[in-house]
């Protein structure tokens, strides 16, 4: 019998860093939905204040998702150390 070495292979990936982001875009649409759903109940201008804030904050929210997803190098061994 011959033993056969095992290479050590690139790290499995763990989770899909991908997920995220996809969820973050379909939490901030949700949200923005029902913002604009509880902006035409109310009916009033006043409202567009608060309501321009929350989509804001979604899309910063969405922006950082993208900007984490884009700095990260993939390397495992780099996340389990932070």
């Amino acid at each position: 019998m011959t033993s056969h070495a095992e290479t050590p292979g690139p790290p499995a990936l763990t989770a899909d860093r991908g997920m995220s982001l996809l969820m973050s875009f379909v939490w901030a649409l949700v949200v923005i939905v029902a913002d604009v759903i509880a902006i035409a109940a109310v009916g009033s201008g006043w409202i567009l204040i608060p309501g321009v804030a929350l989509f804001l904050a979604m899309a910063m929210i969405v922006l950082m998702r993208i900007m984490r997803l884009l700095s990260d190098s993939g390397d495992v061994s780099e996340q389990t150390q932070s």
